[in-house]
């Protein structure tokens, strides 16, 4: 399994490690975990709350907990350039077809770096790519439509993760018009450029309904995971899903409009009670 099953604009040529070379000590920076944190040009305040919001130790210990993911060996950068042009700037630097995103992960000669920029959801975009990092520092691969259906999952503030989130209401919309988009499809997108907005929220709503579904549609999340950190080529999802329930789509259905509603209402009347 190559770590460039994911994106293989990932291997750099060195040009961010130059740059942190040359900031400057009076350069913001912040450590948050196994996370460095630098604003060139930046608030220091401004950082600071910045990285109050992201919660980014909260984030590294959330995914140990619930997907066994290990701190990483090395320390994970992350630079929030002052504005988007300086951001387009350092993107446009990179080899490999980099696409142009609001925030990226990035390895530079096997390092990670984040590249993101000031404005007011940078706290999601840090979560995001945050997890990215974390994934890929204890996974030699992770298939495409799971990095990003876990990101997508961890970007949220941890009290709307499993609640809802930005891909929440839009899905929900979908699947009341009937629209699906099924993991083996999901399975097929090889690249990001590949990946819709559709299916951005639906690589979000599978891994709702890995992690918060039925018992042994969990165990398949944690079996795949664990092969891989075993370098064991994984079964795709799709094949353990089926094993799980016969009809999949219907399960995830069921689960997102009626099953998962009804959780949050139970739970909703016990707190009140």
């Amino acid at each position: 399994m190559s770590v460039c099953d994911r994106r293989c604009f990932l291997l750099t040529t060195g040009a961010l490690a130059a740059s942190a070379a040359s900031e400057s000590a009076a350069t913001p920076r912040r450590r948050v975990g196994s996370f460095l944190v630098t604003a060139p040009g930046g608030d220091p305040d401004r950082l600071a709350r910045v990285l109050e919001a992201a919660s980014l130790e909260e984030l590294e210990a959330e995914m140990g907990r619930v997907l066994d993911v290990s701190p990483p060996a090395e320390q994970i950068r992350a630079i929030v350039y002052p504005s988007r042009g300086a951001h387009r700037a350092a993107v446009a630097r990179l080899s490999g077809g980099a696409p142009h995103r609001r925030a990226l992960y990035v390895q530079d000669r096997g390092a990670a770096v984040i590249l993101a920029y000031q404005h007011d959801e940078l706290a999601l975009d840090l979560r995001h790519e945050g997890a990215h990092a974390l994934l890929h520092a204890d996974l030699p691969m992770v298939p495409l439509w799971l990095d990003e259906g876990l990101a997508s999952y961890f970007q949220e503030p941890s009290g709307l993760r499993a609640a809802g989130g930005s891909h929440h209401r839009p899905l929900i919309n979908d699947l009341r018009k009937g629209r699906m988009v099924s993991v083996a499809e999901l399975e097929n997108r090889k690249g990001l450029r590949e990946l819709s907005l559709r299916d951005y929220r639906f690589a979000w709503g599978w891994v709702h309904y890995l992690l918060h579904g039925p018992r042994p549609a969990t165990e398949a999340l944690w079996r795949t995971l664990s092969d891989i950190r075993r370098r064991q080529p994984p079964r795709p999802l799709s094949a353990l899903l089926a094993d799980v329930a016969p009809q999949p789509e219907a399960a995830l259905r069921r689960h997102l409009l009626a099953e998962w509603p009804r959780r949050l209402a139970d739970a909703r009347t016990k707190r009140r009670g």
